[in-house]
Formats: structure tokens, C-alpha cells, sequence
């Protein structure tokens, strides 16, 4: 993968660190290296014995070139936390995406399993209800036919009487 720069214009030790360098492209092992580099800004000073009444002012550069090594190393701390923040962010936001396409393609087969069910119920209560008027209409036609033969019988039963 390609190194990418990032410039930090607020940071506080801009002079030691004026850009992060990220190399091998990989969140877990992300090596951070300044331009100017850390190791010329941890070199102590050389202290001449004839420039002791001086070493208070030498003391101070020191000091304050521990603390901007600090500030810059915190600078990268945070770039790179920032940077893990954003991966894992984008990689979230993906799996969402995933999730919701997913969730709504099971919603939208419940729909369609569900208007289908409905649809199925409908035609079989109509075909119910038509088997039942069917029936109702051979049982009145059954209950006609078994009073005429009944009155056709009358004669017989006479005969029989009769005989």
C-alpha cells in the first residue's frame, strides 16, 4: 500500500513533527515516524565545562525538547488512534449497511409470504362458502325430491292397505 501523509497544523510540537508518515498501511502494527525524526530531537547536548554558568539555559532546551518529544509522541498516539477510530467507524457503518439491506430483504419476504397466505385464506373461505351453498342447495333438493316421492307413495300405501 502506498504511505499517506498527514499534516497536524495544530499540534503542539509542529516544529519537531511536522508530518506523520504511515507505512505498511495495517491498523494493528502502525509504525508512526516524524520527518525531522525522534532520535536527533532525544540526543542530549554536549556540556562543555566552560559553559557551565550556561547549562541552566542548555537545561531548559533540553527540557523543552523532552516535552515537545512528548507532545509530538501524543500527537501520533492520537493521530493513530484517530486514524484506528475511522477504520473502525467505516467498518461499523458497513456492517450496519449489511444488517438493514438484510433486515429489510427478511421484512420484505414476511410481506410476501404474508400477502400470499392472505391471498390463499381468501380463495379457500370463497370456495368454502360455495362447496356450502352447493351443499345447502343438493340438501333442498334432496328433501323436494324425497316429498314427491313420498306423495307418489300415498297411492301405494293405499294398495297396500287394500290388499
Amino acid at each position: 500500500m502506498a504511505s499517506e501523509r498527514r499534516s497536524l497544523p495544530g499540534s503542539p510540537a509542529r516544529s519537531l513533527a511536522k508530518e506523520l508518515v504511515y507505512r505498511d498501511g495495517h491498523d494493528d502494527d502502525m509504525d508512526l515516524q516524524t520527518e525531522r525524526g525522534l532520535k536527533a530531537s532525544r540526543a542530549s547536548p554536549a556540556i562543555s565545562p566552560a559553559a557551565a554558568s550556561g547549562q541552566s539555559q542548555l537545561l531548559d532546551t533540553a527540557q523543552l525538547s523532552a516535552a515537545a518529544t512528548a507532545a509530538s509522541a501524543t500527537a501520533s498516539e492520537t493521530a493513530a488512534l484517530l486514524h484506528k477510530l475511522e477504520l473502525d467507524a467505516a467498518q461499523l457503518a458497513q456492517g450496519v449497511d449489511g444488517l438493514v439491506s438484510s433486515l429489510t430483504s427478511s421484512v420484505q419476504d414476511a410481506s410476501r409470504i404474508t400477502r400470499d397466505a392472505m391471498s390463499v385464506y381468501r380463495l379457500s373461505i370463497d370456495n368454502m362458502g360455495v362447496a356450502v351453498d352447493e351443499s345447502i342447495r343438493n340438501m333442498y333438493s334432496i328433501m323436494a325430491q324425497a316429498e314427491a316421492l313420498d306423495s307418489r307413495m300415498k297411492p301405494i300405501e293405499m294398495m297396500i292397505q287394500q290388499m
